[in-house]
């Protein structure tokens, strides 16, 4: 099971980058070997071996969770460097990408 260049292509608008048609059928090639390579882990016997919830050991050593007080919208937008908002209550982030 893989994916072909068509439906990279359509991965490719959902990530918002562009491909070339070369690009696709690469893209797809290596999709296609990773999907197969998870496939090959399907068929490891795994039986023996003890279900995990975490990667998190539970002995790892966590700060005391004490209650504080919340920074108020005068901390924040002196935080901020006149990013913060207050009417939205949000950061206002300037975009990375241009449409």
């Amino acid at each position: 099971m893989g994916i072909s260049a068509t439906e990279a292509l359509r991965l490719s608008e959902m990530l918002r980058i562009s491909l070339s048609q070369a690009e696709s059928e690469r893209i797809a090639d290596d999709v296609t070997s990773i999907i197969d390579y998870v496939g090959l882990l399907d068929e490891l016997d795994v039986s023996a071996v003890d279900p995990m919830g975490t990667a998190i050991l539970d002995n790892a050593p966590l700060r005391d969770d004490v209650p504080a007080s919340s920074l108020d919208y005068a901390d924040l937008k002196a935080m901020g460097g006149g990013a913060f908002d207050p009417e939205l209550a949000a950061f206002l982030v300037q975009g990375v990408f241009a449409d």
